[in-house]
């Protein structure tokens, strides 16, 4: 009988190397901050023209001028350091040096945590909007 894994992948994902490639990573996030700061832009345009419910209010132009603003930080700041730091992550890892594996990975933590953060902070105000249009209806 075969000793039995502790680990198991999800079936889906069996055929898949351990780690899947950046460009991978480096194609979709793109998309999804675009997507995210197009959505922002749209919700607060809506908000300034009084055409998400009742009068403007600020709770909502400030719900949506969060999510634009954390999208925008993701999209023209954060996203492209985080994917230069991911490929010299690679790099490094590659390589044999373990005190440049180390700062490479310190510098990819730093940044894949401010851009987590950020994003979590834009839903946060997309979520915000939608409660306060939605009780404004």
């Amino acid at each position: 009988m075969p000793a039995r894994r502790l680990h198991r992948r999800p079936r889906a994902l069996r055929r898949l190397p351990d780690t899947p490639p950046p460009p991978l990573q480096a194609v979709l996030f793109p998309a999804y901050f675009w997507t995210q700061t197009l959505s922002s832009a749209a919700a607060l345009a809506l908000t300034a023209t009084g055409r998400a419910g009742a009068a403007t209010t600020r709770p909502r132009a400030v719900a949506a001028s969060t999510a634009l603003a954390t999208s925008l930080l993701n999209l023209a700041i954060l996203e492209p350091m985080t994917t230069a730091a991911m490929y010299a992550r690679r790099a490094a890892d590659a390589g044999s040096d373990e005190g440049a594996q180390k700062k490479a990975r310190k510098r990819f933590g730093a940044l894949h945590g401010a851009s987590s953060a950020a994003n979590l902070v834009g839903l946060a105000g997309g979520v915000a909007w939608l409660w306060f249009t939605a009780d404004a209806l």
